[in-house]
């Protein structure tokens, strides 16, 4: 159970890195959203689907996120790999 929580908290500063580095984009766009609901940003399905362990890694890491020389990472993830990865640079030359 504990592997399990620190793998959540990787996930959860990993998706806060993500979802903050889409609002400030969308806030210099002038966009009026930040990111979609759907696969292109992750999938949400709302409070109803939330999972508890995944909610205490949320709180254990409320306000840590990523950076690298002072700037955002790319905190690219999925939620499937079909047992296979690829190297970054092979999807995003």
């Amino acid at each position: 159970n504990r592997s399990k929580l620190e793998a959540l908290k990787a996930q959860a500063v990993a998706a806060r890195t993500y979802a903050i580095k889409r609002m400030l984009e969308a806030i210099a766009e002038h966009k009026n959203f930040d990111v979609y609901s759907g696969v292109s940003d992750q999938v949400y399905k709302g409070r109803r689907d939330e999972y508890m362990l995944a909610c205490r890694a949320i709180r254990e890491t409320k306000g840590m996120i990523l950076t690298y020389k002072d700037s955002l990472c790319d905190c690219y993830y999925h939620s499937t790999c079909g047992g296979y990865t690829a190297n970054i640079e092979d999807v995003w030359p």
